[in-house]
């Protein structure tokens, strides 16, 4: 356990364990708790140091790990050290349950794609809310103004606050991950409009379209270089293996969608996909004014529109 927040302090997490466990019939024996360490690198966390040493010394007197939550192992940069520890606990003979997760960690495929996800998202989070130390933010999130002044930024303003940071990025995500949601929604709309079905994923918003294949959508945001050149960046979601990425290159102020790029699996990269405006014929003949010509893909027809008598 480590504590971040009211709803990860190390007393909401025992509870829930506790409950867990009594639900499961399980004994809990041993505690490991990192109170107030950062969640961003394994040095400082002694409690979860010594649970793994531990372990794979065969001196553990249990053989299941209750964790709250998938992100409980720590909000590391490279998710793959957060796995890491999960497998060297297994490896050793561990069942590893989460207690406030809505899955059932049995290794399946599909247990596999929502720890990914999640293991990502707090990747994310850390960076972008690294700076959510400063005590007026606190008290400003805990007192609910966030909502009622529509953002930190804007919270910042009324009270004549003048941070020493540029979070305007802050803000600039927020609204990306929104507009990413009203795209999915869109896509979701147009398809069903035309006679398609669509099946979205809850946890890694992949749609299944008409039972025949997968796409994901994803929001390359716009970066300006010094000489006043465009960029963009294209994240995969190569955990979740779509037969199509629908990825959406944002204009200069990050505020609309520029084109979108349609791109099979075989042209997905374990790294992010750089773009310039021009990219080349093998590239762009990937790239399309609207989504006109997807929803096309998607729509079903009638047998009496592909007869020919």
């Amino acid at each position: 356990m480590s504590t971040e927040h009211q709803q990860y302090s190390t007393q909401n997490q025992a509870q829930t364990i506790r409950e867990y466990a009594e639900r499961r019939g399980i004994k809990i024996v041993k505690t490991y708790s990192d109170d107030a360490k950062s969640g961003l690198i394994i040095g400082g966390r002694m409690a979860l140091q010594q649970m793994i040493t531990d372990v794979e010394s065969g001196e553990a007197e249990f053989s299941v790990i209750l964790v709250y939550d998938v992100t409980r192992w720590g909000r590391f940069q490279d998710t793959d050290e957060s796995a890491y520890y999960e497998y060297r606990c297994r490896k050793a003979g561990m069942q590893v349950a989460y207690c406030a997760e809505q899955f059932e960690n049995d290794c399946s495929p599909n247990s596999t794609i929502i720890k990914s996800v999640k293991r990502a998202m707090a990747g994310e989070y850390s960076r972008e809310l690294s700076v959510k130390v400063f005590a007026g933010q606190c008290r400003l999130i805990e007192l609910g103004y966030a909502h009622r002044f529509g953002s930190l930024l804007r919270a910042y303003s009324l009270v004549g606050f003048t941070p020493d940071r540029d979070y305007r990025y802050i803000e600039a995500n927020r609204l990306l991950r929104q507009f990413h949601g009203d795209e999915v929604e869109r896509v979701i709309r147009e398809i069903t409009r035309l006679g398609g079905a669509v099946v979205r994923n809850p946890a890694t918003d992949l749609l299944t379209i008409n039972a025949e294949f997968t796409a994901s959508v994803v929001v390359a945001r716009c970066r300006e270089t010094s000489s006043g050149g465009l960029r963009w960046k294209i994240r995969f979601d190569t955990g979740l293996a779509p037969d199509i990425t629908i990825a959406i290159r944002m204009d200069r102020t990050n505020t609309d969608a520029l084109d979108y790029y349609l791109l099979p699996q075989f042209e997905m990269r374990s790294k992010p996909q750089g773009l310039a405006e021009e990219n080349g014929l093998m590239r762009d003949a990937f790239r399309f004014e609207t989504l006109n010509f997807f929803f096309d893909m998607a729509r079903r027809v009638s047998v009496s529109e592909v007869t020919p008598w």
